[in-house]
C-alpha cells in the first residue's frame, strides 16, 4: 500500500527526490548541517509537524513526526522549496487534529537528530542528501560563507 501511495504522488509531482515519504527530516538534517557549516546558524531552525505533549517526548519519546521543514529568517523550506508555513504539510490527505508545529534552532541538533531518526519512516540518511542540501542552498540564494571551506 506503501509502494502504491508513493508512486500516486510521484505521479502527482508531490514528491521531490523522496523528501516526503519518511526522508524529510533527513533532508532536514542535511540543510541543517549544510547551513551549519555555511555559519547561517542564528537565524537557522528545524521545524517540527508533530504530535508530542511535552518538550520531554519531543527529546525522548515516541510520537508521530509529520512532517520537517528548515526555517532561516522567516523563510520555511522543505523539498518543494521555499513554501508558506500554513502550506506546511499541504501534501497529506488528512490532517491530524493533535498536530503541533515547533521550530528548534540548531543548538541542539544531535537531539533532533535522535528525535528524527527515532520518530520518522526513513529509508534514506542524512549523507544521501547531502549534495541535495548544498545545492539547494545555493539555490536560495544561502552561498558559501568564505570563512569556511
Amino acid at each position: 500500500m506503501k509502494l502504491l501511495i508513493e508512486n500516486w504522488r510521484k505521479y502527482l509531482k508531490e514528491i521531490v527526490d523522496d523528501v516526503f515519504a519518511g526522508n524529510c527530516g533527513m533532508f532536514g538534517i542535511a540543510l541543517a548541517e549544510e547551513a551549519l557549516r555555511r555559519g547561517i546558524d542564528d537565524n537557522a531552525a528545524l521545524v517540527f509537524a508533530h504530535n508530542a505533549d511535552t518538550d520531554a517526548d519531543m527529546v525522548y519519546g515516541d510520537y508521530k513526526i509529520y512532517h520537517i521543514a528548515f526555517k532561516i529568517g522567516d523563510k520555511y523550506y522543505d523539498g518543494r522549496g521555499e513554501i508558506p508555513l500554513r502550506e506546511l504539510v499541504s501534501f497529506m490527505f488528512e490532517v491530524p487534529e493533535d498536530m503541533n508545529v515547533d521550530a528548534f534552532n540548531l543548538t541542539n541538533l544531535d537531539q533532533m537528530k535522535d528525535a528524527i531518526r527515532r520518530n520518522t519512516a526513513w529509508y534514506m540518511t542524512c549523507e544521501d542528501f547531502k549534495d541535495k542540501a548544498s545545492h539547494f542552498l545555493d539555490e536560495m540564494g544561502y552561498t558559501q560563507n568564505e570563512t569556511t571551506t
